[in-house]
């Protein structure tokens, strides 16, 4: 009942985060603190301070939950809603599958028809990853109390009853995290980091603030406005806009030409008049003349930064003689092309195409299920595909693909590494995919076969460029050989290795 955030008086101020989501001092904070701490001063934010405890902490586990509804708002009173719910639970109990009693039981129709899951993994810091939106907070904690397979005693939210399932589970790899870690530090920490690394430059070159000019522009502005007041710099009087405000190695800036720069620079017009703001316009002024000062020392400073830029400048010599040698003499000739296809047709085969149908299951027993069935009647593969398959969208098309190469159906390329020779109407061994479980007939095949030269064109082009370009290479480094010839002094050679 304390905090100005109103919007967190209903949790008492809890919530679940992640990296990225808070201000970074809030964030260091509270990777800092003990769980059930509470970090030892106020943290200072852009808006205000804030008090830190950290409650808990877990790995950001992702679930695929999915959940069995009944509509308490609909035609159904509250009493009859649980009663329809407890129906399920006696269906389950008796061993009914969590996805059939969905199917059929549910009001939540969007998810009922994919058996009642919600259709992506979700986290409580984040909510669900393929859309907006988050759980409410007692659906949380029960989905996050059930072990994968399980599923629960309804429960009620503001929504109706739910019977809820936690699908699956799995914790995040890196590797799918990089590129939303990498646009994450470039949205909120890159700035600060860079204003930081330019701050420590400038002063690692020489600069000196006086302390008291300073302080007397700080009192003579308004320090809640900006430089876009037009009447900002009014109360700087004379003798101070005489006063040097800074110096940068031998050159000294006074105020008066520090205020002539904000006026003048339209990147300063809208200067925060605040101590931190001054100083960021100052280290905006000084920024390139130190980072010129900075690179000239890189080499020095850096001797592996040295070598690279050596190689660099040498690499950009041999450019040019490469221009000359060899890349402006790099055209495609249709005749030659078409003769070097003709030697190497076998390396322009098409691939194979296949079409598929597809049994997409989630869970082991369902699994089991399928393969019985098939066992009992192969000939009912259609049947089962277009009553069983869980994949979104393909129970409508019978759980059928169309004939397509690896390069366009990841699938496809599944089915090949693990049937090197396809044959229609195989049936292929059951193989975990795409967090669930694939069972796989093959229809129809198109086998590799030589293209067209027309077909294989674009291909033979890049490879033939390839080709002379490492005939004008080879050509060259020879002229190179004859005319710079390379000497081996066998007497200092035979002396080294007798040390050896």
């Amino acid at each position: 009942d304390s905090s100005d955030d109103r919007s967190f008086a209903a949790s008492g101020g809890q919530i679940w985060v992640t990296g990225g989501m808070l201000f970074r001092p809030m964030e260091d904070a509270a990777y800092e603190t003990t769980p059930g701490k509470l970090f030892e001063e106020p943290i200072r934010v852009p808006a205000g301070y804030v008090l830190m405890k950290v409650i808990d902490r877990r790995p950001r586990t992702r679930i695929r939950a999915a959940h069995i509804f009944f509509d308490t708002h609909g035609p159904d009173s509250t009493t009859g809603a649980l009663a329809k719910a407890e129906q399920a639970m006696v269906r389950l109990r008796a061993g009914e599958k969590f996805a059939d009693v969905a199917r059929q039981m549910s009001d939540d129709k969007t998810s009922g028809a994919n058996g009642g899951d919600l259709g992506s993994y979700y986290t409580r810091s984040l909510g669900f990853e393929a859309a907006s939106g988050r759980l409410w907070p007692e659906f949380e904690d029960v989905l996050y109390g059930l072990k994968d397979g399980a599923y629960s005693e309804p429960m009620m939210t503001s929504a109706g009853y739910h019977i809820v399932g936690r699908v699956e589970s799995r914790q995040p790899i890196f590797a799918e995290e990089k590129e939303t870690i990498r646009t994450m530090y470039k949205q909120q920490f890159l700035n600060d980091d860079r204003a930081a690394f330019v701050e420590q430059v400038i002063a690692k070159h020489g600069f000196k603030l006086n302390q008291g000019a300073f302080t007397r522009l700080l009192t003579s502005v308004n320090q809640a406005g900006t430089t876009a007041d037009t009447m900002w710099s009014q109360r700087i009087v004379s003798d101070l806009r005489n006063q040097v405000l800074y110096s940068f190695g031998s050159t000294s800036y006074t105020v008066g030409a520090w205020i002539d720069s904000i006026e003048t620079r339209r990147e300063l017009r809208v200067t925060p008049l605040h101590e931190r703001g001054i100083r960021n316009s100052i280290n905006f002024l000084l920024e390139p003349a130190a980072m010129t000062i900075e690179a000239q020392n890189l080499e020095t400073e850096y001797p592996e930064f040295g070598a690279l830029m050596k190689e660099f400048r040498d690499g950009i010599l041999i450019f040019k003689l490469e221009e000359e040698l060899i890349w402006s003499r790099l055209k495609y000739d249709e005749e030659q092309g078409e003769a070097f296809w003709a030697k190497r047709q076998k390396d322009y085969m098409t691939e194979p195409k296949l079409a598929l149908t597809e049994i997409f299951v989630y869970k082991q027993d369902e699994l089991a299920n399928v393969q019985k069935q098939i066992a009992a009647n192969p000939s009912n593969f259609d049947s089962l595909a277009a009553q069983l398959t869980q994949r979104a969208g393909y129970r409508e098309k019978g759980g059928k693909w169309m004939m397509s190469a690896p390069k366009n159906a990841d699938i496809v390329k599944q089915v090949l590494e693990r049937e090197k020779n396809p044959q229609a109407g195989t049936i292929l061994p059951a193989f975990e995919y795409q967090s669930g479980h694939s069972v796989i007939r093959i229809d129809q095949v198109e086998p590799s076969r030589v293209m067209t030269y027309d077909e294989a064109k674009p291909e033979v082009m890049s490879d033939f460029i390839d080709f002379l370009q490492k005939k004008l290479q080879d050509e060259w480094i020879d002229t190179l050989k004859v005319k710079y010839r390379v000497k081996i002094d066998d007497k200092s050679l035979n002396q080294a290795l007798a040390v050896r």
